[in-house]
């Protein structure tokens, strides 16, 4: 069982990485197409590619990972090492020169590569910490429980007071506001990602026991991933969810600034989704412990859409309606983010179990990619529908724009989520499931370690 403290010490880190996630997700789009004045489409292909990027280096980075043995320990040195050259590359990719259009867009596009890189390197090894912290299905979900709650404490922070900051720090030059905002959250960023690399010694200590390097090819990690169709409906659920929860988020900086015509909501509604966690997540862990993961993934999407359906139903005057809307929202949202982490972990023992090969990094860099390349579609999407719509930012929007700039961020994402929710009816892990799967394990590295 872990302590509190060994929980805390690994969650910690979330803070610091979310930091720079949320500050990009939440930020970057806006920041590209109301400061940059960046065309929105090509805003959204920028994002669609540098995310694609991201996600192909997620597999090569956990298979790295996983053959990585040091003295700092297996994972721990990514934070070490990383978390600097991370700070620097999202401080440069909200420092852009004056430029002509053509190598505006380059330039752009070249930093947010190298941010989405740096970020890889070091949250790919943070993610497989799960896995590697804990065999006990319950205990991972409380261990997902307080990464969540920190993840969604760093989303606060950026929800609440990043535009506030910009203010500040810009004096109504934003692009000046934007660039003081990502040092700031680059020196907040790496302190909390060094304080997880402090938490987490006693990874260190499991690695001094005389564990081999986990080498496994290629092959051997597509071979686990085709044996291990859970791992499959994971894999689709979560791109389908988070590709319509990136439409949500990203959009609704437009929703806020045009259609209710209060930039300050935008602050408001993104931490009131993020503060949410706090009361959603202790909630989810005792669920997990009497309910099976499928159904919460299930009930998590009928909240969240029953949450935009109340949005798209709301006038902009009607604040207290969209508060609402956003409130249970966020409920399902929170729940969905608590939870497939959690089920994730599971399925890298049930690969094991139909394979003999533990690909955890490897696995976890899977489901990254489509977490990654899903945000990258959501903000393509975004963009394409912003000028589909007739979107031109920092003017007043035309009725038809402004009901296309609703639709985009309540009901069309909830056509992902709909799907995502049909894939995990054929999810099949449950309790005893998982007993049975880690006890078979545990008797043939017993067998394994007796020869």
């Amino acid at each position: 069982m872990l302590t509190t403290q060994q929980k805390i010490g690994y969650a910690i880190g979330a803070y610091g990485l979310i930091l720079f996630w949320s500050g990009a997700s939440l930020f970057m789009l806006y920041y590209y197409t109301d400061v940059l004045l960046i065309k929105p489409e090509t805003a959204g292909l920028i994002f669609l590619l540098a995310m694609i990027w991201d996600g192909i280096t997620d597999p090569v980075m956990g298979m790295i990972a996983d053959r990585t043995r040091t003295r700092w320990g297996q994972y721990r040195p990514y934070l070490l090492f990383g978390a600097i050259p991370l700070a620097i590359s999202y401080y440069l990719a909200f420092s852009i020169p004056e430029l002509s259009a053509e190598a505006l867009v380059t330039y752009v596009l070249i930093t947010h590569l190298l941010f989405r890189t740096c970020f890889t390197v070091v949250y790919m090894p943070f993610t497989a910490f799960i896995a590697k912290l804990t065999s006990d299905s319950n205990e991972r979900s409380s261990l997902t429980g307080y990464k969540v709650i920190f993840t969604q404490l760093a989303t606060l922070s950026v929800s609440f007071f990043t535009l506030r900051l910009v203010d500040w720090f810009g004096g109504g030059n934003d692009a000046t506001g934007f660039r003081m905002v990502a040092l700031l959250s680059g020196v907040i960023g790496v302190l909390f990602i060094f304080a997880c690399y402090r938490g987490t010694s006693q990874e260190l200590l499991q690695d001094r026991k005389g564990q081999p390097p986990t080498y496994y090819s290629v092959s051997d990690l597509l071979l686990s991933f085709k044996a291990n169709y859970p791992f499959v409906l994971v894999f689709l659920g979560t791109f389908l969810f988070v590709m319509s929860y990136a439409m949500i988020l990203k959009g609704v900086v437009y929703y806020a600034k045009y259609y209710i015509g209060d930039k300050q909501m935008i602050g408001t509604i993104l931490s009131l989704v993020a503060a949410m966690a706090l009361l959603v997540v202790p909630v989810c862990i005792k669920l997990t412990t009497i309910m099976s993961k499928r159904f919460i993934w299930i009930m998590s999407g009928l909240f969240t859409i029953t949450g935009l359906v109340i949005v798209y139903l709301m006038p902009p005057t009607a604040i207290t309606g969209i508060v609402i809307g956003y409130i249970v929202l966020a409920i399902g949202t929170n729940a969905f983010l608590m939870n497939y982490y959690s089920m994730l972990a599971d399925t890298v023992e049930y690969g094991e179990w139909k394979t003999g090969v533990r690909c955890e990094a490897g696995l976890f860099g899977f489901v990254a990619f489509a977490q990654k390349a899903s945000v990258g579609v959501g903000a393509s999407l975004i963009g394409f529908l912003l000028g589909h719509f007739g979107f031109i930012a920092n003017t007043i929007q035309t009725p038809e724009t402004l009901q296309g700039i609703k639709l985009s961020v309540t009901l069309i994402p909830c056509l992902g989520i709909l799907a995502s929710m049909f894939l995990m009816i054929f999810y099949p892990i449950n309790a005893a499931l998982h007993k049975k799967m880690s006890e078979e394990i545990a008797a043939r590295n017993n067998d394994a370690g007796r020869r």
